[in-house]
């Protein structure tokens, strides 16, 4: 039986530590929540007996323990019955390893049959300076339970923050679909939540989730429009007089930021209740953005004219490059990524691609790093090589070897038991 989440979650402080360690350890201030829970497990036990529920539940508990810990992608912060309760600091791997989880629980079964679970994710905001705020997290905790009791069978449902975080993650799967099912009134949320299924066509297809008030999502978009339209008329006359007031629909992140294209000086940030204090804004198109995390971030361009301005942002996302490592032995090992990232010039927005390569050599006791980052246009290329020896690999700090106006390049490495790990990171400034 699940724990009331209504009140303070109960997160205990061996937990707490646990939490705040993967929060710097990913340099995270936003958590992806993520709820699961066998279907029918009361059923099963009845049925089978405690001494094969048990060991079925101890392989469901080992199997979601691998695949969201795998390396070090998630947190397994408690097990309540039957449901696991993890953190993702990333919403896009949040999703991805619950559609992982599906695949793979099928794996285990009863009387021939799969065994079934259902998935909830929610996101938000719950740390200050590394530091959890767990009145908070037992908010976003509380959700990421309610959106999973709607779930059915083998479905992976979240709120509309979790999708649209992920959204460009999403695009980029061929073989994923997602429905958006609309507003539902959960049980100890005052607001109505948003509630998106994402599913593989493959194996699958959308159900309506089972319970719940819905709320029509085509009455908000007609009441959308009709009030974009009828404050354009109202304002018509006098745009050329008025500020720019910034109001945005469905916005769902508290670091939503600003920034001059021209400058490219933060200009606003969100007080909480979707609406912009104006600090010299105008009348221009502005880069809009917000942190997921130090590698990942989401940006939509906006117009903004005179008067009030309601927007409804359709973001992509800018992810970082991130190489891993490990068991370099000798001979010649070799990594390599493409990226993007977008840059302003002459405030024209433009898509700089990067083709990172990184090719690692060791001969007896000495490792060579070499690096070579190349932007699009094949006229901007940068070389560079590090040498260590096996000694100082132990001792060896985080290096940048390459910074950029918007990010820089880390390497990372260690030693242990005669084998090199490590990894080449990409963090925004």
């Amino acid at each position: 039986m699940k724990p009331n989440f209504n009140a303070p979650v109960p997160i205990s402080s061996q937990e707490n530590d646990h939490i705040i360690d993967y929060i710097k350890s990913h340099n995270a201030a936003v958590l992806t929540i993520m709820f699961t829970d066998i279907v029918g497990f009361t059923e099963i036990t009845e049925k089978k007996g405690d001494q094969f529920s048990s060991l079925i539940h101890q392989e469901h508990d080992q199997l979601l323990s691998d695949i969201i810990e795998k390396q070090y992608s998630g947190l397994v912060i408690k097990f309540i019955g039957d449901s696991v309760m993890a953190i993702f600091a990333e919403p896009s791997v949040g999703v991805e390893t619950a559609i992982a989880i599906q695949q793979q629980i099928k794996q285990l079964t009863v009387d021939d049959k799969a065994l079934s679970i259902r998935i909830g994710l929610h996101v938000g905001q719950v740390s200050v300076e590394n530091d959890v705020q767990l009145d908070i997290f037992g908010r976003h905790v509380n959700r990421a339970s309610r959106i999973e009791n709607l779930a059915q069978g083998d479905q992976i449902l979240m709120s509309y923050s979790v999708f649209d975080s992920a959204s460009g993650w999403l695009k980029s799967q061929s073989n994923l679909a997602w429905k958006d099912h609309g507003f539902y009134k959960l049980k100890g949320i005052t607001e109505k939540v948003n509630v998106f299924e994402v599913y593989l066509p493959s194996t699958n297809s959308a159900r309506k989730p089972k319970q719940g008030a819905v709320y029509s999502v085509n009455f908000i978009y007609v009441y959308a429009i009709s009030f974009l339209v009828s404050m354009s008329i109202f304002y018509y006359s006098y745009q050329e007089y008025i500020v720019p007031k910034l109001f945005f629909i469905e916005q769902q992140s508290s670091e939503l930021r600003i920034v001059d294209t021209h400058q490219h000086d933060e200009l606003v940030v969100l007080d909480g209740k979707n609406q912009f204090k104006n600090n010299g804004l105008f009348k221009s198109e502005y880069l809009l953005y917000y942190p997921i995390s130090k590698f990942e971030r989401q940006y939509s361009i906006i117009s903004v004219n005179y008067g009030v301005n309601n927007i409804n942002t359709d973001y992509d996302s800018w992810v970082l490059p991130r190489l891993n490592f490990y068991n370099i032995k000798q001979g010649i090992n070799k990594y390599n990524q493409e990226f993007e990232v977008l840059y302003w010039q002459d405030g024209i927005m433009k898509i700089q691609n990067f083709y990172l390569s990184m090719t690692i050599e060791k001969i007896n006791n000495l490792v060579d790093f070499n690096f070579v980052i190349e932007k699009s246009n094949h006229i901007d290329t940068y070389k560079t090589k590090i040498e260590l020896s096996e000694k100082r690999i132990e001792h060896f700090e985080d290096e940048i070897i390459w910074q950029d106006s918007l990010f820089n390049l880390t390497l990372k490495a260690h030693q242990t038991n005669g084998s090199l790990t490590g990894e080449l990171v990409g963090h925004f400034k």
